[in-house]
């Protein structure tokens, strides 16, 4: 068993990861933060994610991506507006959310390209 000095923690935790309030547990990694009661609590990383600005739990702290933006940066494809037909990359992955790759999903996102509506 390891210990660590409480204001080295307390250190780690306020400059965090990037989300606010959560650290890195230096032995394994883990994400750290205090609980109400000023106790050590040690799970999973929740924030809002930078691509989809969703409440998500964050995959990659170092860039605050959710698992599905981290896939969809890794596998980015281009989406068709349902409105204007114009065409943009989107780094989050939309196919997950069409019935097929020839019909528009039902989830809405923004149009960068052409309308500036949300569409599908």
């Amino acid at each position: 068993s390891v210990q660590y000095c409480v204001e080295c923690v307390h250190i780690i935790i306020e400059r965090g990861i990037g989300i606010g309030g959560i650290g890195r547990c230096p032995t394994c990694a883990g994400f750290i933060s205090l609980s109400p009661e000023g106790g050590l609590v040690v799970g999973n990383a929740v924030g809002r994610c930078i691509m989809c600005c969703q409440q998500r739990e964050i995959a990659d702290p170092r860039m605050c991506l959710c698992g599905l933006c981290l896939l969809g940066r890794s596998f980015t494809f281009r989406y068709e507006c349902s409105r204007c037909h114009r065409v943009q990359r989107i780094p989050h992955p939309m196919w997950t959310y069409q019935p097929s790759p020839s019909e528009f999903g039902s989830t809405s996102w923004a149009c960068h390209v052409g309308c500036g509506d949300y569409t599908f």
